[in-house]
């Protein structure tokens, strides 16, 4: 599953930047956005089934301190790498990452 989340996110970044009308920018959002929630419940259970017991709550906690700087340091090194060099290598530098996370989570299964 976070496997396919993170191909299927991946694939969506990949593809913004050649992308000029709304409604595809509209249907690559809605895809991301399926990519990037649809792998959270599972996640919430790994991590609560890898924790130590009776620390879930820490766990959880480092959980959302890591999702909100990276809500905060991500946009920013985005548009400042936007800015130097243009939007389409800051979104297939996240699409690469995203498919090369996908590839390695892939491989750990087998």
């Amino acid at each position: 599953m976070i496997a396919a989340a993170m191909a299927i996110s991946g694939t969506a970044y990949l593809l913004f930047p050649f992308v000029e009308n709304v409604p595809a920018l509209m249907a690559l959002s809605f895809l991301l956005g399926l990519g990037l929630g649809c792998a959270q419940p599972v996640i919430m259970s790994l991590l609560y089934e890898a924790s130590p017991p009776g620390r879930q709550g820490e766990v959880v906690g480092v959980r959302t301190l890591t999702l909100n700087a990276s809500h905060t340091f991500i946009p920013l090194v985005s548009g400042a790498l936007s800015a130097a060099v243009g939007m389409a290598p800051v979104f297939l530098l996240l699409a690469a990452g995203l498919l090369a996370g996908g590839w390695y989570s892939r491989q750990q299964v087998k």
